[in-house]
């Protein structure tokens, strides 16, 4: 009967302890399956991406439906990402799907940080025909492109391969720099460095006569390292001012060769521009638009010359003298913005000059250095320009040469007068500096006549 018992409280035992078991397994079976090649992937999602689609990042990383979600197939998928130069991290996961029949992936990936624009300079393939094969080989290509050293090297290797189908026996780079004094790009170029400008042509004009355009260019560009970029940038700086003073708003720089020196000691090249000069254009409107002033004064100020050709440069100098104005009556931020729309029908622009004024400034404080306790309250109530009211940018210096036109002061030698802006109040304090200095007791001229003694 023991024995009976025992065997019978054994068989319990035994029973409760494949409770916990059948747990276990149950939930490492998936697991098992994956490692025994069991249930596959039935759908693969992508997150973190902004740039890259979700059907370009499945073709990238080569995961797909079907595939069993081992660790190897994972990290292939993420070598496979990390090599298109446009990822910078990626992790993984999955787990069972909801009917238990497959498991659900889902790959996070973190894009590369930094984009930026791309040019090419000085070979002989154009923006459009890099572009156009680029978007259909490379992952993330347009506009900008990442600066991925990986991804450098891919785009260069294929502006080499365009380059050899040309027949072109050139080596390709890629760099970052500045190709317009200010904008920072990738430019692909040959590797070898860019020679020296020696000299600058024009071929085309007739308006403006050749040495009248070179004299401005040539300053600027003799000497420097060729670049298209940052010539063409010197032609929009330098040339077409020229051309928009005779109303020739719309001239073209069409073609730049660049042409090897042929003289004996002379290095460098030649750059030969080819100029579009374009038709004439007339003034039909100028509009001032944000400055608080009366129209009546606006264009006292502007002296704009409606009905007759544009002339950018007057333009600017009547500007000019509106912001003068308004710097004196606390603008000293006053500033432009220029919006030009042209009837190519009619030849004839019209101009807005949108102003931003950038917020009254106030006099502060006024401060005297070098004087005494006595003649210091004589020159302060000369000062008219009252604390709190629109600071006058031009006041202090006029106020110091009337106090030496007039003779206020005697033996006065340097003077000087310093602004602190405070930016955050609007307000600017001035100081005054007043220095002595040597003065002829007898500016009368001696008489020869007069015997010494």
């Amino acid at each position: 009967m023991r024995r009976l018992i025992a065997a019978i409280l054994m068989g319990s035992m035994a029973l409760m302890a494949q409770a916990p078991a059948k747990k276990r397994a149950t939930r490492t079976k998936a697991a098992a399956q994956a490692r025994t090649g069991g249930p596959a992937i039935e759908t693969v999602r992508f997150e973190g991406a902004k740039r890259l689609s979700e059907a370009e990042l499945t073709r990238l990383s080569g995961i797909k439906p079907g595939d069993t979600p081992t660790k190897e197939v994972f990290e292939k998928a993420k070598d496979r990402l990390l090599a298109t130069g446009c990822v910078e991290t990626v992790s993984w996961r999955y787990a069972p799907t909801a009917a238990g029949t497959g498991y659900a992936a889902v790959i996070a990936i973190t894009e590369a940080d930094q984009f930026i624009p791309w040019t090419i300079d000085r070979l002989p393939l154009t923006e459009g025909e890099f572009a156009a094969a680029a978007s259909r080989e490379m992952p993330c290509f347009g506009k900008e492109i990442p600066t991925y050293e990986k991804y450098l090297n891919q785009a260069t290797a294929l502006v080499q391969k365009m380059l050899d189908a040309k027949g072109v026996k050139e080596e390709a780079a890629a760099r970052v720099g500045l190709v317009d004094g200010k904008t920072i790009a990738v430019v692909f170029q040959p590797k070898t460095p860019p020679p020296n400008i020696y000299d600058v042509q024009f071929t085309g004009n007739r308006a403006v006569p050749g040495p009248e355009l070179r004299k401005p260019l040539a300053q600027a560009a003799i000497g420097m390292p060729y670049s298209e970029s940052l010539f063409r940038q010197l032609l929009e700086n330098q040339t077409k001012p020229v051309y928009e003073t005779i109303g020739r708003l719309t001239v073209k720089f069409p073609e730049i060769k660049v042409v090897e020196a042929a003289e004996p000691g002379v290095k460098g090249v030649l750059v030969v521009v080819t100029v579009e000069e374009g038709p004439v254009y007339v003034m039909e409107d100028v509009k001032v638009e944000g400055a608080p002033m009366e129209e009546q004064e606006i264009e006292k100020l502007g002296q704009f010359e409606r009905g007759k050709t544009v002339n950018y440069t007057n333009l600017g100098l009547g500007m000019e003298r509106i912001l003068g104005e308004l710097r004196n009556r606390g603008y000293l931020r006053a500033s432009y913005k220029a919006l030009r729309r042209i009837d190519e029908e009619k030849k004839s622009a019209t101009m807005t000059l949108q102003v931003d004024t950038g917020g009254q400034f106030a006099m502060g404080r006024l401060t005297m250095v070098g004087l005494d306790v006595i003649t210091e309250p004589a020159i302060r109530k000369l000062w008219i320009m009252e604390a709190g009211k629109p600071y006058r940018k031009d006041y202090p210096e006029f106020f110091l040469n009337q106090v030496r036109a007039r003779g206020v002061l005697d033996f006065l030698g340097e003077t000087k007068a310093e602004e602190k802006v405070d930016e955050q109040a609007r307000r600017v304090d001035v100081t005054l500096t007043f220095k002595g200095g040597a003065q002829k007791l007898d500016s009368r001229q001696p008489d020869p006549r007069r015997r010494r003694p």
